[in-house]
C-alpha cells in the first residue's frame, strides 16, 4: 500500500499582489498493489509445507490471469472426483496444440500422480512462475503444459 498526497495551489484574486495562498486541500489516498503475491505454500513454510489442490489450482488461475503467457483449463476429472485441469506456458501465448505443434515442442511434466509426491508440484509452480516473471529465461520453441 502506498500513499499518494494532492495540494493544490491558487492564486489569490482580486489583491494587488496575487500571492499564492495554499487552499486547505490536501488529501491521501490509499491504493492498494492488486498484483497477486505467487510466494507458494513451499516457500513461506521452508519446505514442511505442500498446497492443498484447490491452492495449487488457485495459483495457476492467478498466474494465467496476470500473465497471458499461461492458460489453464479444465480438461477431464481426477480419480477423485475433482476436475483435472492442464495449465500451459506458451511465450506466444497461443494455446491451441494444432498450430503449436507444427513449430515447437511440447513438453509435459506429469506430476501429482501419487499421494505424498507433492515435491514436482511445487518445483512445477515454481518454474512457471520464475519463466513468466523472467527470473528464468524460456528455452526457444518450447512450450510447457503440466
Amino acid at each position: 500500500m502506498y500513499l499518494k498526497k494532492k495540494i493544490v495551489w491558487k492564486k489569490k484574486l482580486g489583491t494587488k499582489n496575487s500571492e499564492p495562498v495554499l487552499v486547505g486541500f490536501i488529501y491521501f489516498s490509499c491504493e492498494e498493489d492488486k498484483t497477486p503475491n505467487f510466494t507458494t505454500v513451499f516457500e513461506t513454510s521452508n519446505g514442511t509445507k505442500t498446497p492443498t489442490y484447490n491452492e495449487v489450482i488457485e495459483f495457476y488461475k492467478q498466474l494465467a490471469d496476470s500473465y497471458s503467457k499461461v492458460h489453464i483449463q479444465a480438461i477431464g476429472e481426477t480419480d477423485s472426483g475433482e476436475p483435472l485441469h492442464l495449465v500451459t506456458l506458451n511465450p506466444d501465448s497461443n494455446f491451441n496444440f494444432e498450430s503449436i505443434k507444427k513449430d515447437k515442442r511440447i513438453i509435459l511434466i506429469n506430476n501429482g500422480i501419487h499421494p505424498g509426491e507433492s515435491d514436482g508440484i511445487d518445483a512445477t509452480m515454481l518454474l512457471f512462475r520464475d519463466l513468466v516473471q523472467g527470473k528464468i529465461k524460456m528455452p526457444k520453441n518450447v512450450v510447457l503444459a503440466t
